[in-house]
């Protein structure tokens, strides 16, 4: 079975703590062949399996609503600047519930974070949704 194929089990199975761990050895594995291997098809081909199976945890992860979870697991395979979507959809989420909470002098500190992992496009729909949360606050 392929390191994607276990990944996806893994997760519908809600064994999250066991698909990081397929992912991590795929990724060592990946490592290993890459300096054991010279052709680049080679490399390439082990390269895109490890990270399809990232890529397939942080999307689950994401679909069930664990952000922060796939924002870590993002920051520890390397693949933030790469897959901006986590840290887009975990800076949206922390922005509602300090809101909601009443801590907007969190709300600055949130952004500023999900900026530096996101893209254009994500920081500015992270910006609009802080200014329109703040504003529906002040005008109550």
């Amino acid at each position: 079975l392929s390191p994607l194929s276990l990944a996806r089990h893994a997760t519908a199975l809600g064994l999250w703590e066991l698909a990081e761990k397929l992912v991590d050895e795929a990724r060592t594995a990946t490592a290993a062949d890459a300096a054991a291997v010279t052709t680049q098809a080679a490399t390439n081909g082990a390269d895109s399996a490890a990270d399809a199976a990232a890529r397939e945890v942080i999307e689950r992860a994401l679909d069930a609503q664990r952000h922060r979870q796939a924002d870590l697991c993002c920051r520890r395979w390397n693949l933030s600047r790469t897959y901006p979507r986590a840290a887009e959809r975990h800076g949206a989420e922390t922005i509602r519930k300090v809101v909601s909470r009443g801590q907007l002098q969190l709300v600055e500190a949130v952004v500023a974070d999900a900026e530096r992992h996101s893209d254009a496009e994500g920081r500015a729909a992270l910006r609009k949704l802080a200014l329109e949360m703040v504003s529906k606050v002040a005008s109550v």
